[in-house]
């Protein structure tokens, strides 16, 4: 039982240190930009492909 505990820790753990990741990348407004800027290009040309 012991060995459960100390492995969902280490999940805890982690997700929290992947949920700060992901809050430390959306506060960077600049890269956020980015990507969207290359999220919505992706999506011209997939739609340029279709056409």
């Amino acid at each position: 039982m012991e060995h459960d505990s100390a492995a969902h820790e280490s999940s805890l753990a982690k997700e929290a240190a992947l949920a700060e990741g992901y809050r430390q990348m959306a506060a960077d407004i600049e890269h956020e930009m980015e990507a969207e800027e290359w999220a919505e290009a992706l999506i011209g040309d997939v739609a340029s492909d279709e056409g």
